[in-house]
């Protein structure tokens, strides 16, 4: 499933490169937050596009893997695709999660999520997000 998550996530994240054409990303403060919807049966919700944050509600006890990739400019203009880190928090307290040592949040308390990313260089850049059940 990893070689098929990366060939996917690339190719998403050059797709959507290739759908903005020279754009100038957008800030993080214009930004609108996406909706995270899985689809019914689906164990994995994907995302292409310049979003910063995603929400979702969540069941208590759920297990999520999230994978997030973008664009990152390096000296002299080359781009590439980089992994970006992840951080989730809680939207009624706050309390970001933290990864087990597989990678995986373990939802605490059912209710609304916020997931954003970093590092800032690649916000408003082209990448993709992609949150699987486990």
């Amino acid at each position: 499933m990893t070689r098929d998550l990366a060939r996917w996530t690339v190719g998403a994240a050059s797709a959507v490169g290739l759908f903005l054409g020279g754009a100038e990303p957008s800030s993080a403060a214009d930004a609108s937050p996406v909706t995270i919807h899985f689809q019914r049966g689906a164990t994995c919700w994907r995302y292409a596009g310049a979003a910063t944050t995603f929400n979702g509600s969540f069941r208590a006890g759920q297990r999520l893997d999230i994978t997030s990739t973008g664009e990152a400019a390096e000296a002299g203009g080359v781009v590439k695709t980089i992994s970006r880190f992840v951080y989730i928090a809680d939207s009624r307290t706050g309390r970001l999660l933290t990864a087990d040592s597989g990678g995986q949040y373990t939802i605490p308390a059912a209710g609304l999520y916020q997931i954003t990313f970093g590092p800032m260089s690649v916000v408003g850049a082209p990448g993709a997000m992609i949150i699987c059940t486990v």
